[in-house]
């Protein structure tokens, strides 16, 4: 901890939390370099002017409303005079709005999401004339111009239902019929024959002789390789022709719609084409959903983020072809509209960088410069000249600096305990004065601690009056003496009463008492209870070792005979006592 980080410490220094990492700073450096280069207003002229997109929920109808708040006007006041659009409803939004104002945010992740989007639906469309341009214009327009393909996707799926129903009868009994009878004619005679079996006939003699159109059509086919004769015979034939036309008109279409514009031929759809065909389903379903599944979306969300697509759209020249308007929407998609969007992106990223910028260096300022910490001017230095190595050198400088205050708090504790027994010391190592100055402590510190104790120690005795001293020892000696002769005689008696029995406690009681109903001697009792007194006296006298009274009670009280040479006697004189 050394005078300048003291220093430091003490000016207003910014937290850490508060600051961008060095990585943060130096990514927003970089885009702000790098963005400022870039034409950041391209197709600017295709984004509309105006205040952000609201979206306002009316909770009586649940319509969710858009629109947008003029710039500069007063969005409540703006708000309370709009209604909700249904027109069943017309509930004022300043009542019914959940969402007063939810504005469409513009990001530069957004506006990448979009084009990769736009990008992948355009991917969908050939670049040359082809059938699913055609598929995809005809969706785009609808009504008529879908119909067809409609009805091809119908036929596709009769065909390939039809397939199904009718595959055990063609395996079970293999039927053909020659070229030489036509489809249609020979629809009609099974038919017939069908409606015969059904009415209980059979094809005897005389039923073929009066239908030579059967006879001739029973000779041109075959069931197993032999003459149809049975009635599944002819369902088999039935089902087969049935097929066969069904084939032939969807491949009629499917060859008229796609073949001619660049699809698969007849020969690519094989004897079976219904297996072929469904795969073709899906993506038929797809080209013509294209406008409302893919691209209407995305037309939308222009709309939302304020890019007008359609005068993209309209600035491509005229492609001489039926699915003009399709091409020239996969050439604006694909050519026109990224640069549009990434223009944008790098418009918002760098405003993005230069408020973050800015939003630093103001806050990096706030303090006067003269009152500045070195590692903030450091910091202020780097932001202004965006050099994100200087910033990483003065962040890690403020990081190791910020790191120091517990130090700085350390050394003041105990500055401020030391400082309660030697101030001077405290001092000097506090301003930092010769030889207290360093990190480590001086020599003869050890001997220099027990001089100023020794020091110190003779300043207090000096600073008493020995007159004093003196007058207070003789004081303490006669209450030392006062207090011992107490402390002997509570010892004495306190020793004495732990030999006492309880026999003795109770005859020194019973002593007491006695003594104390004799009173004077001159009543009636007296004899009787002198006699008592002098025998409890046998058991109690023992449990005091001195006795003081008269002698006339100690005559009343004591056998002189008993133990003469171990008594002590004391006897008081007063004048007011009788020795009668």
């Amino acid at each position: 901890m050394t005078a300048h980080d003291e220093n430091e410490l003490g000016l207003e220094l910014p937290e850490l939390d508060d600051l961008p990492h060095p990585a943060q700073f130096r990514r927003a450096a970089e885009n702000y370099q790098q963005l400022s280069q870039l034409d950041r207003d391209h197709g600017i002229r295709f984004w509309k002017d105006q205040a952000p997109e609201i979206a306002i929920l009316c909770v009586k109808c649940n319509k969710r409303n858009r629109g947008r708040v003029p710039q500069g006007a007063d969005r409540k006041e703006f708000l309370a005079k709009l209604r909700c659009g249904n027109a069943k409803c017309k509930a004022p939004f300043e009542s019914s709005a959940t969402e007063p104002f939810h504005t469409v945010a513009l990001t530069p992740e957004r506006l990448e999401t979009l084009l990769e989007t736009t990008r992948e639906a355009a991917q969908l469309i050939p670049p040359d004339p082809h059938w699913s341009a055609e598929a995809i214009m005809a969706g785009l327009k609808g009504g008529p111009h879908r119909e067809p393909w409609d009805n091809l996707v119908a036929e596709i799926d009769a065909l390939t239902k039809l397939a199904g129903e009718t595959k055990e009868l063609i395996l079970r009994h293999n039927p053909s019929i020659a070229a030489a009878v036509t489809l249609d004619e020979a629809e009609s005679r099974l038919v017939e024959i069908q409606q015969h079996f059904a009415t209980g006939g059979s094809l005897s003699f005389w039923s073929l002789l009066t239908k030579p159109a059967w006879k001739k059509l029973i000779a041109a086919c075959a069931v197993e390789g032999s003459t149809p004769a049975k009635k599944e015979h002819f369902t088999a034939l039935h089902a087969h022709v049935r097929l066969t036309v069904s084939r032939n008109r969807v491949i009629t279409r499917w060859e008229r719609m796609v073949s001619t514009s660049g699809g698969v031929s007849k020969e690519d759809l094989g004897v079976n084409p219904e297996a072929v065909l469904e795969q073709f389903r899906a993506e038929l379903i797809r080209l013509l959903n294209w406008h409302s599944d893919k691209w209407q979306p995305i037309q939308t969300e222009l709309d939302e983020i304020g890019l007008l697509m359609e005068q993209i759209i309209e600035g491509i020249p005229p492609i001489t072809s039926a699915t003009g308007p399709i091409l020239r929407i996969r050439t604006a998609a694909t050519q026109n509209l990224p640069p549009i969007l990434t223009a944008r992106a790098s418009k918002i990223r760098w405003e993005e960088a230069k408020t973050f910028i800015d939003s630093l260096t103001t806050r990096l300022k706030s303090a006067p410069r003269k009152a500045r910490s070195e590692h903030v001017a450091g910091l202020h230095t780097a932001v202004e000249t965006l050099d994100a190595d200087k910033y990483s050198i003065a962040f890690d400088g403020l990081s190791v600096l910020l790191n120091k205050r517990k130090l700085l708090a350390r050394r003041k504790e105990l500055l401020s305990k030391l400082a309660a027994s030697a101030p001077g010391w405290a001092a000097a190592i506090e301003h930092r004065r010769k030889p207290h100055d360093g990190s480590i402590v001086p020599d003869g510190i050890q001997q220099a601690w027990l001089w100023r104790q020794l020091h110190d120690e003779i300043e207090l005795r000096n600073s008493v009056s020995a007159e004093e001293l003196q007058a207070r020892l003789e004081t303490l000696t006669g209450t030392l003496q006062t207090t011992t002769a107490e402390l002997i005689d509570k010892r004495a008696w306190a020793a004495q009463v732990d030999k006492t029995s309880h026999t003795q406690r109770q005859a020194l009681t019973g002593w007491v008492e006695t003594i104390r109903r004799i009173g004077r001697g001159t009543g009636r009792r007296a004899p009787r209870l002198e006699v008592e007194a002098r025998k409890l006296m046998g058991d109690c006298r023992s449990a005091v070792p001195v006795w003081i009274m008269p002698l006339s009670r100690v005559v009343e009280n004591f056998d002189p005979a008993k133990r003469a040479s171990t008594w002590s006697w004391s006897m008081k004189r007063a004048s007011s006592m009788s020795w009668a």
